[in-house]
């Protein structure tokens, strides 16, 4: 954009103020971020108000101040809108560069009530809160009908060009247009200020689309007069790549090699690329960036420390040397070490990668004075990069928090670390089922990605939100995180008989889990429910049909003394939950829970030689009714499994369909029987329980709702 817009010295139009300036660019601020709204019709300019948002069920006046607005100022707008308010088809909205410090306070607390009443509070608590709500503003001077109908923003008018081309950036990326994101915006500020503006235009979808069209397009270019140590590249893939086409366009000498290089990395041939990188690295400092690369993401540790001590010791790359070292030492959680590298890496050129490192490196090491410094040299250089906006809100006030998490998920929805740090912030704040939505969220992601554990602390942060909303499925994710908790850090601590408490609280709200130690178990006592956490070792849970097993086995035993007798596979298969117990002792305990002489009646016990020669022990319970439930979740991604067994409640996750399950849900619609096969692997010991199907109750839930972004205000 031309600095010569700005000028005072301008004329014609409002392009000589830079308050209309900053009415305009909040106006394109607001087009781009409502566009893709199909409710969305068009915008126009100095008709009701500053601008004008068409809706296809509303209209939004909006009013632009560009100054700090006071409680005074916020009088004399409202004035104005005394009779325009009684239209529900009207929405009015006041947008300023800042708001004084009592404005803002009771600004916050309408944010907060307009939360309250959202909620599922009483209606007699919600009239109490609007009522001292009410006699607030009316102390203030102001119509509270009128006040409570108005949105108030502050965007500050130091970042909101920034801003504004990021919201186009966003809208061009999304429609796949490729275009000169400065030049697009040239053209359509110009024709706001000089067109719609003094003539009280509109503009819609179709008259910007047309107006990318004769926009050039996008070209990544790095400036060519910059001198070279001012240039640094970051860890990224697409960095590396922008820098050696770069490379390739200006070192013709070198074009071949790194045309190669380039198609390695590509193709992630490690070796390779790294045998061309070797060749190049100390004709150019570039050069030698590209062969550290390609070291740090073939995981060559060994190599990459060797060279940069060598590098270090020579006073030679030594931003790319401390960088890379430090990344090295993070890597392997070597903090401290890895603080001194980039400092140095931050003495030669203080780039946005650098204080970005030592912004977590700081907050990692409990320096938040020193990691809050960093942040917000970022924030300074990069205020709608995500990362930022989720790294600095752990260190902020929790309301302020919340705010920078929404902007990073408005961003980049899939920052899948913003919902939990989120969910988190609302459970603080005693918002149980708002946090668990947005811990699902990220549980979802956690689920998807092959390999990734799911973290204690989410695991924990789930199971107290549900304990708090009195869910029973709270103790499947309890137990998923005790069990590592306890019998890790605790076995062999804790005395028999001992006790360990663990507390967690909210605001309005306190839970205990007390862990009392039984042998080599653990007496599990919550809100919910008391329990014993048995010592795991590697029981597997499935559900699928099987043949009645008596009949089965009947048949193997006269087929293993070479019977004339012809046996066919046409008995009986009976929708099944199986669960697998590798070790005597998890076994016998989970029988001696169940409490078997208390809630069934034993039907067969039977030994027989299994096809290993193996002798086996096989028994079958008729179940007394109503004493064994089963309870399945279809979830999006997986099911969830409960099996109560009289007080015993055996659980279990495992994926959703596949065969098995198909085939348990067909035999639950046509057999009068199911069956609960519980077998201990090293003892060779079945024991199957029998119940009626009407038992089983089958339910499909949303693993997670479709939008996550919210409007929760906090308490403050």
């Amino acid at each position: 954009m031309s600095k010569s817009y700005l000028s005072k010295y301008k004329d014609g139009g409002a392009i000589s103020s830079g308050g209309i300036l900053y009415q305009d660019l909040i106006s394109l601020f607001y087009l781009f971020k409502h566009i893709e709204e199909t409710r969305f019709k068009e915008i126009t300019f100095e008709t009701h108000d500053d601008f004008t948002m068409i809706m296809d069920d509303q209209e939004i006046y909006v009013q632009v101040k560009n100054t700090q607005l006071s409680i005074s100022s916020i009088r004399k707008i409202i004035n104005t809108k005394l009779e325009n308010t009684k239209n529900d088809a009207v929405a009015h909205w006041v947008v300023a560069s800042s708001y004084d410090k009592k404005t803002k306070n009771l600004l916050r607390k309408q944010k907060y009530i307009k939360n309250a009443i959202k909620t599922s509070r009483s209606d007699r608590e919600k009239l109490s809160i609007q009522t001292e709500l009410n006699i607030l503003i009316e102390k203030n001077k102001l119509v509270p009908e009128v006040f409570n109908k108005v949105v108030f923003d502050e965007v500050s008018d130091s970042q909101i060009i920034d801003a504004v081309k990021f919201q186009i950036y966003q809208w061009c990326a999304i429609n796949s247009w490729e275009v000169d994101l400065d030049d697009f915006f040239d053209k359509l500020i110009a024709k706001i200020s000089t067109n719609l503006r003094p003539n009280r235009g509109f503009l819609n979808r179709r008259e910007i689309e047309e107006l990318v069209l004769n926009c050039p397009k996008k070209s990544y270019y790095i400036k060519r007069d910059a001198s070279l140590h001012n240039i640094y590249f970051n860890n990224s893939k697409d960095s590396l790549l922008i820098g050696i086409t770069k490379d390739i366009y200006e070192e013709s000498h070198f074009s071949d090699k790194l045309n190669i290089l380039k198609n390695c990395i590509e193709l992630k041939d490690w070796i390779n690329a790294e045998k061309v990188a070797n060749k190049i690295k100390r004709y150019k400092e570039t050069f030698m960036y590209y062969y550290l690369w390609v070291l740090y993401h073939s995981d060559n540790e060994k190599l990459l420390s060797e060279q940069c001590q060598q590098l270090i010791h020579e006073r030679q790359c030594v931003y790319y040397s401390n960088y890379y070292q430090g990344l090295l030492y993070f890597k392997t959680n070597r903090y401290y070490k890895a603080i001194n590298n980039m400092k140095y890496a931050l003495s030669e050129d203080s780039t946005f990668e650098v204080n970005l490192r030592l912004a977590e490196l700081y907050k990692l090491t409990n320096k938040t004075e020193k990691s809050l410094e960093h942040y917000r040299t970022c924030m300074a250089s990069q205020p709608c990069n995500p990362e930022v906006l989720i790294g600095i809100s752990p260190l902020l006030p929790k309301h302020e928090a919340i705010e920078f998490l929404d902007r990073a998920i408005g961003i980049d929805p899939n920052r899948y670390n913003a919902y939990f740090e989120k969910g988190k912030i609302l459970r603080f704040y005693g918002l149980d089922k708002d946090a668990y939505d947005y811990f699902l969220k990220y549980y979802s992601f956690i689920k998807d990605i092959s390999g990734k554990k799911v973290p204690s602390e989410l695991l924990r942060e789930i199971s107290f939100c549900l304990i708090s909303l009195g869910d029973i499925r709270a103790i499947d994710y309890l137990n998923r995180w005790l069990d590592d908790f306890l019998f890790e850090n605790f076995d062999n601590k804790v005395r028999d008989g001992g006790s360990i408490i663990i507390m967690d609280g909210s605001l309005n709200n306190i839970e205990i889990v007390v862990c009392t130690k039984a042998e080599d178990d653990f007496v599990i006592d919550t809100s919910l429910l008391k329990y014993t956490l048995i010592k795991a070792e590697r029981s597997k849970i499935f559900i699928s049909c099987t043949p009645d097993s008596f009949l089965r086995m009947t048949k193997e035993h006269f087929q293993n003394f070479k019977s004339d007798l012809i046996f066919e596979d046409g008995y009986e298969y009976l929708p099944s939950i199986i669960k697998i117990y590798w070790s005597k002792g998890e076994f016998d305990k989970v029988i001696n829970s169940i409490r078997l002489e208390d809630n069934m009646c034993l039907n067969k016990d039977y030994q027989f030689r299994n096809k290993g020669g193996d002798l086996s022990f096989f028994k079958e319970f008729i179940s007394k009714n109503g004493s064994t439930k089963v309870f399945i979740e279809e979830l999006q991604n997986a099911l969830n499994l409960r099996v109560a067994v009289g007080s015993h409640i055996i659980m279990g996750w495992f994926n959703n369909g596949g065969e098995g399950y198909f085939k348990f849900c067909s035999r639950v619609e046509k057999s009068s029987e199911a069956v609960l096969v519980l077998e201990c692997a090293e003892t060779h010991e079945i024991v199957h329980i029998k119940f009626s199907v009407d038992n089983i109750e089958i339910t499909k839930k949303s693993s997670f709702r479709d939008s996550y972004i919210k409007d929760i205000e906090l308490p403050y």
